[in-house]
């Protein structure tokens, strides 16, 4: 189980690094900021039992809410939850058949050791 949660935790920061890097590059916007802060909460569930890794979510998360204070600007959260809730439920989605796919092979790995 807690390999599982591990697993799916490295896919979903993997995707969000991508996604956060192609986003600074297209100029983040709130919306964008928004879709990361709740795939970070997706996080915060898988790493509530393994305190350093919390202590990292956290950070992020604090990190994402100082920039969404920083470029809110004209934006209303509400006007945007159905679609920020769709994003960040393909990303976690996506993030989950990467680490999936990981631990297939993972196991696939270990069952062809010998010792």
């Amino acid at each position: 189980m807690l390999a599982r949660s591990l697993a799916k935790m490295s896919a979903i920061l993997e995707v969000l690094i991508i996604r956060v890097e192609t986003l600074t590059l297209l100029n983040l916007t709130a919306k964008d900021l928004a879709v990361i802060k709740n795939v970070v909460q997706e996080l915060k569930r898988y790493s509530f039992n393994i305190p350093e890794l919390s202590i990292i979510i956290e950070d992020i998360d604090d990190k994402v809410n100082d920039l969404i204070h920083d470029t809110k600007g004209g934006f209303s959260e509400s006007s945007m939850n159905i679609v920020v809730s769709d994003d960040a439920r393909k990303i976690i989605n996506e993030a989950e058949l990467i680490a999936e796919s990981k631990l297939k092979d993972l196991t696939k790995n270990l069952n062809t050791v010998k010792i």
